[in-house]
């Protein structure tokens, strides 16, 4: 009987933390989404820090089993990735496109039933797609950005928002996704002047 009740305990647990992503999800989708552009040199910084903290992770982990080294060390390579991100503006720019692009990719998996060869292969093909991605968000930086961060904000939002109220329906989600990428998108428009 002791087994069940921790097993109770377990399952409520998993629920909370999954409801606590949703919501984070829908969070940052919708600040995403809507002020994407503004946020842009923010957004920069965080991908470059998390980019150079999980390098410094497994680098670090080969190296030593010391876990303060580890950490302390990685937090310095997240560090110094983020203000690099963030000084190189452009490199940074092309790494948020491709870790956007593999969110969604990511995002598409979950919303739709699949295998999980099918997710790797999302999630590999939006690697691929995230490189042609980020050279176009280079080129192309303000109008890239407003659609990359609309879509990628609204898709997150979307599947957020139906993760919290535990109704995951592919289509609702999709419809939810694509009204809230056109909102953010011209609300981008709008604001981010020129």
């Amino acid at each position: 009987m002791e087994i069940l009740s921790k097993y109770v305990e377990i399952v409520k647990a998993a629920t909370a933390m999954t409801t606590a992503f949703a919501v984070c999800k829908l969070l940052f989708g919708i600040l995403n989404c809507f002020l994407g552009y503004k946020l842009l040199k923010l957004w920069v910084a965080l991908c470059g820090f998390f980019t150079g903290f999980t390098v410094g992770i497994i680098l670090l982990g080969q190296l030593t089993e010391k876990n303060q080294i580890i950490w302390w060390g990685s937090l310095g390579t997240g560090a110094v990735c983020g203000l690099i991100a963030y000084e190189i503006y452009l490199v940074g720019v092309f790494v948020l496109g491709w870790l956007m692009t593999v969110s969604a990719g990511f995002s598409l998996g979950r919303i739709f039933p699949a295998s999980d060869k099918e997710k790797i292969f999302l999630l590999v093909l939006g690697a691929v797609v995230g490189i042609i991605v980020g050279v176009l968000l280079v080129k192309f930086s303000r109008p890239g950005i407003i659609l990359l961060t609309g879509i990628s904000g609204g898709i997150s939002g979307g599947v957020g928002f139906f993760q919290i109220l535990h109704w995951e329906n592919p289509l609702y989600m999709m419809a939810a996704g694509g009204c809230l990428a056109l909102f953010g998108i011209l609300t981008q428009w709008k604001i981010s002047g020129r």
